[in-house]
């Protein structure tokens, strides 16, 4: 005997399926919705105007001990209709987002010219520390060259050694005499010469005379055209001076850097 079709309706989806007389006998009432799993009782509904998608229905089992069904049901077998809410509220959704997206992009753009004005600012204000780290070396490199500017050269002063410093009369010339210095820069770059500064004191030590000399003054400018120490190779200098008088009986080789 044919059973007639009732139209059932999810209260929590609101899909609409076919089901049995026989199923719901069998389920008392219940009936698992095969599109959200929601279990509810299935009541008649009024007849639609609009077709309503199919899909399975489930009978909703083990409810209770006196509700188990006694025999197997047939399962009516229904392709399942996709709604068209959810592309609805899809389309909604990117809209709204392409009517934001030139206001994000827009604050992105002033995000990142902030950032790279404030890391322009740090690198510009750190530059004299920063330039002698091998770290942030390359990066101001590429920056100098952008300003055509040379980039300062690496400056380890700690690392430039007096060896000998050697004061005697002048064997040619009279009140005069001649400053021997052996400097070594012991790191493994090159850096600039040192001001030299000398001074003379008498017994009791006080400053007599003082010859304070630039590095252009004391080098050989053709020999070192950029005024850099190589690195860890003796060079050996000698200073003509007028001699600093009788009362001078000290003397000392203090090294500036700038």
């Amino acid at each position: 005997m044919n059973e007639s079709p009732i139209k059932a309706c999810c209260p929590a989806c609101k899909t609409h399926f076919n089901v049995t007389t026989g199923q719901l006998k069998v389920a008392a009432g219940m009936v698992r919705c095969g599109n959200c799993l929601h279990v509810f009782n299935a009541t008649p509904l009024p007849p639609s105007d609009k077709p309503s998608p199919v899909v399975t229905a489930k009978p909703h089992q083990a409810l209770s001990q006196d509700t188990a069904p006694s025999k197997p049901l047939k399962k009516t077998t229904s392709k399942p209709i996709q709604l068209n809410i959810p592309s609805i509220e899809i389309e909604q959704h990117e809209a709204t987002t392409s009517t934001r997206s030139p206001f994000r992009y827009i604050t992105n753009i002033c995000i990142v010219a902030l950032v790279a004005v404030l890391a322009s600012q740090i690198l510009w204000f750190k530059q004299e520390q920063w330039a002698q780290k091998d770290l942030f070396r390359p990066i101001y490199k590429k920056l100098y060259a952008i300003a055509e500017l040379p980039l300062p050269a690496k400056k380890a002063p700690q690392l430039i050694l007096n060896k000998k410093l050697i004061i005697q009369p002048h064997e040619e010339l009279t009140d005069a005499i001649r400053v021997s210095i052996l400097l070594e820069n012991t790191a493994n770059f090159s850096q600039p010469f040192p001001t030299l500064q000398l001074l003379f004191t008498d017994i009791k030590g006080r400053t007599t005379s003082q010859r304070t000399l630039a590095a252009e003054e004391y080098i050989n400018t053709s020999l070192f055209p950029e005024q850099l120490m190589p690195s860890k190779q003796p060079i050996q200098l000698q200073i003509d001076l007028i001699a600093p008088g009788r009362r001078a009986v000290g003397y000392q080789l203090n090294m500036l850097f700038n």
